[in-house]
């Protein structure tokens, strides 16, 4: 209660910071209501239709969860649309749309992606995105496959136990991942390039899991296709729901490097814990810019009990409009500004290590 005590106290004292903000996030992701009804597990409208049905292939909310968490430990500020912002929201205002299987999709929504992608957006979309329409009933070939650059042979391939992918072609998307052989996803739907690059192949499937040096297989892993003026990215296997389920972490940093490759963040951290969590908004039309850094940083167990205190957090933020004027913390805490660019960038430090921590 002490804790509540505080925490409403602070909003009372900061509310003006609260009231009119907008989100300021660069990202969106997208949370189907159509897939979770009509698609996943759960649901019985498409019962006995694929293979994998009776083992976690269809689960749309291990997916959704799986790849938010990345984007949030990779301090990637988000925002969340559902299936009627996807027909009627205005996207361009996103640099980046992030599909977690998003396997039901009406034309309208497939349509608008595309315009979208076509004028300059950009898609990082994973396993059966758009193969079925609103309704759960499967299309022939994926409605987003021209976006994609790939065409599926309809085949689920999985589960892979001990599987894995490997690279057949650079790219900064794979930067970090020194490993030969990365962990494969559970399930992956079978797919090949059709104008697109693919920078992941499957390998074949292994006996066991020390049956040697796998060959790779017909099916890409991951590809990346030129769209009008705009990039999709597109990941054939249930990526999400594997970092649900194992929190591998060169999936974990395939998914962010990915996203940032896409859309590089206005927000950039230094010396800071992936359970820091990053939320940008903004108020009077962009004038003022509100950074809300959340530290989830305790210990390995639940309910936190204890907040550990972080120091020495560098934080970088590209301003749109010309050089910021000031910059000021709503707690009591050390702040020091080390530069106000003309390029835009503040860049200050939270917790100096000669003061209180932040």
């Amino acid at each position: 209660m002490k804790a509540l005590q505080s925490m409403n106290q602070f909003l009372a004292r900061n509310v003006r910071y609260f009231r009119n903000t907008r989100s300021e996030a660069e990202v969106a992701v997208v949370w189907s209501d159509l897939a979770a009804s009509s698609y996943s597990t759960e649901a019985e409208l498409m019962e006995g239709q694929r293979a994998g049905k009776d083992s976690g292939a269809r689960n749309t909310e291990t997916e959704f969860t799986g790849i938010t968490d990345a984007l949030i430990r990779g301090h990637i500020p988000i925002d969340v649309l559902d299936d009627v912002s996807l027909e009627r929201e205005d996207l361009s205002r996103y640099h980046a749309l992030v599909l977690p299987n998003v396997a039901c999709m009406s034309g309208v929504a497939a349509g608008r992606i595309r315009d979208y992608v076509r004028s300059g957006g950009t898609v990082f979309a994973t396993f059966e995105t758009s193969r079925y329409d609103e309704y759960g009933i499967e299309r022939r070939e994926l409605a987003l496959s021209d976006l994609f650059g790939v065409t599926s042979t309809g085949a689920i391939g999985g589960p892979k136990r001990w599987d894995y992918m490997k690279e057949v072609a650079p790219s900064p998307i794979l930067a970090g991942l020194h490993r030969a052989f990365l962990p494969a996803a559970i399930f992956h739907l079978s797919v090949r390039p059709a104008g697109s690059r693919a920078l992941l192949q499957f390998t074949q499937p292994l006996a066991g899991r020390y049956d040697g040096i796998p060959g790779l297989s017909g099916d890409s892993a991951l590809v990346v296709n030129r769209f009008g003026k705009g990039t999709a990215i597109y990941f054939a296997g249930d990526l999400g729901a594997t970092i649900n389920g194992w929190r591998q972490n060169e999936l974990l940093q395939l998914v962010q490097n990915a996203v940032r490759t896409l859309a590089p963040p206005a927000v950039g951290l230094e010396n800071a814990p992936a359970s820091m969590e990053v939320v940008l908004r903004s108020q009077a039309n962009g004038k003022r810019y509100v950074l809300h850094l959340l530290n989830y940083t305790g210990e390995m167990t639940r309910p936190i009990r204890h907040v550990i205190p972080l120091t020495n957090v560098r934080v970088s933020l590209a301003w749109p409009r010309g050089t910021p004027k000031a910059v000021s913390l709503f707690r009591s805490a050390s702040l020091t500004v080390e530069r106000t660019a003309p390029d835009r960038v503040a860049s200050f430090c939270l917790g100096s290590t000669n003061t209180k921590p932040w």
